[in-house]
């Protein structure tokens, strides 16, 4: 009776999550067939729960923490005979932690896009720790606060000081052998092969048809390593225009992956103090990196010095292998910025050969003293199309821009300034004659961007326009010299 009345206030104290719930709903269903002596089987009690559970909200299916802990349980209970053939503890946690991690493999590549191999080991020695000594010394202290407060003090002190090692070996740990496999999506036809792999070593292994069962296992290390292989076999690449709201985040990926190139990385900031939020790298930049499987740029090329361009530059270049940053020749670099990091800084009538790909710098041709004019200016050939890159360059520095390069055309032109008024000029705009123009803009900025006379002026030139505030990403699919614009990857919305 304890228990009946205790689980459902522990899955509340636990937070509620759908995976403490059905956990605690098992032990409940447990208890009750052991006090009425009923017969039953352990994964008809996980359907019970399942079933209740989706009863109660229907939604829950789409919950990650719903799909792994039902998964999970269930194929630990399907593998009990295997887990239980081995009496040594160390070897069924890691023969446990083995089958928990294996079974929402495809799972965790679609809704995260990378898979920690060491992860399997660690939890060997971090689930136990928490399940066996943290949940229960936190029950345990509650009451124990009635004590004299040295006693309280004493017992604090004496746990914290063993959640702190236990948490600096995590991060010791984490440092030397951080190796994630980032490989994005599994299709849905490399998953069924995936599970029918996995379900035919499981079964061989219990078989103790070990031998049998390494070959499917190798079987399945061969069809992760060619996932990972996809994107240096392919031919085609891309050219995508991030949503991140009021800023600028252009990626370029080069068929075979024989480079990736980013040009800007913004992010959102406080007007009153100037602090960058790394929410536009968490929620956006990183997980369209991660979901093409890429864990290497080769080239960082930030336009000019403002945030909604170089926000999330620093926190790419903290998790990301960055080998290179191309700066303008007069960007101001503070002296502990990007340390040990490769700066390459730029003027027009460079050429930048990354990865055998040339980008022709046009400028700034001179130090116009003002960030906006002094943007790094870029024009390359990407897929069968000219692409001109602008930054925040103004009407002026366009002008001068055309006066130095009379020949200038480009079939793709990246609006200056997010659509403002103060760059895309006419002239500018008859000589360039894009096909195609690119406005990365937040939705209900307070600029009022993009200018309804730059927006007509773009129309009356019979050019197509994708606008991250109306579009979303923007994607520019190619193969060889042919490709496709597309709008269909999911938008940030600034509201």
């Amino acid at each position: 009776m304890v228990c009946y009345f205790f689980m459902p206030i522990y899955a509340i104290l636990a937070g509620g999550e759908p995976s403490i719930w059905r956990a605690s709903i098992m032990a409940i269903i447990f208890i009750l067939f052991l006090k009425t002596k009923g017969k039953y089987s352990v994964t008809d009690v996980l359907a019970i729960v399942f079933i209740l559970l989706i009863v109660w909200d229907p939604l829950l299916i789409y919950h990650v923490g719903f799909q792994f802990s039902f998964l999970v349980t269930f194929s630990i209970l399907l593998s009990g005979r295997w887990l239980s053939s081995d009496k040594n503890p160390f070897m069924q946690a890691l023969k446990i932690s083995f089958v928990a991690q294996m079974i929402i493999l495809p799972l965790q590549f679609n809704y995260f896009s990378f898979f920690q191999p060491l992860s399997i080991i660690l939890n060997v020695i971090i689930i136990p720790y928490f399940s066996l000594f943290v949940i229960p010394f936190m029950y345990i202290l509650l009451p124990l606060t009635l004590l004299p407060f040295p006693i309280v003090k004493f017992l604090d002190q004496a746990f914290m000081f063993i959640h702190q090692f236990v948490l600096q070996f995590i991060f010791w740990f984490d440092k030397i052998a951080d190796t994630p496999w980032v490989i994005g999506t599994f299709s849905i036809s490399i998953t069924c092969l995936y599970f029918i792999l996995f379900l035919i070593m499981m079964m061989e292994v219990e078989w103790n048809e070990s031998i049998k069962g390494f070959k499917i296992g190798i079987l399945i290390t061969l069809l992760l390593f060619l996932l990972v292989a996809k994107p240096y076999l392919s031919p085609e690449g891309r050219v995508t225009m991030l949503d991140i709201g009021q800023g600028d985040a252009y990626i370029i990926e080069l068929p075979y992956r024989k480079g990736v190139i980013m040009i800007d990385a913004g992010a959102t900031f406080s007007f009153s103090d100037g602090t960058v939020s790394e929410n536009i790298y968490k929620r956006i930049i990183k997980p369209y990196l991660y979901l093409q499987g890429i864990q290497k740029v080769d080239a960082l090329i930030l336009t000019h010095e403002d945030l909604d361009h170089v926000g999330s530059a620093p926190f790419i270049v903290e998790e990301m292998d960055v080998d290179r940053i191309y700066v303008h020749a007069y960007y101001e670099i503070e002296e502990e910025q990007w340390k040990d990091k490769k700066i390459v800084k730029v003027k027009g009538s460079d050429v930048l050969n990354i990865k055998g790909h040339p980008f022709h710098v046009l400028g700034p041709l001179k130090n116009a003293n003002d960030p906006n004019e002094n943007s790094v200016v870029l024009f390359t050939e990407i897929g069968g199309l000219t692409w001109l890159f602008t930054g925040d360059m103004g009407i002026e520095t366009e002008k001068n821009l055309i006066k130095n390069y009379p020949n200038l055309k480009a079939d793709v032109l990246k609006v200056g300034h997010h659509g403002s008024n103060t760059s895309t000029g006419a002239e500018f705009l008859d000589q360039i004659n894009p096909k195609v123009a690119l406005i990365s803009v937040g939705k209900n900025n307070r600029y009022g961007h993009p200018s309804d006379e730059i927006i007509q002026r773009i129309k009356d030139n019979e050019t197509i326009i994708f606008r991250t505030d109306e579009h979303g990403a923007v994607q520019y699919h190619f193969k060889g010299n042919s490709g496709t614009f597309s709008t269909t990857l999911p938008y940030y919305n600034s509201e």
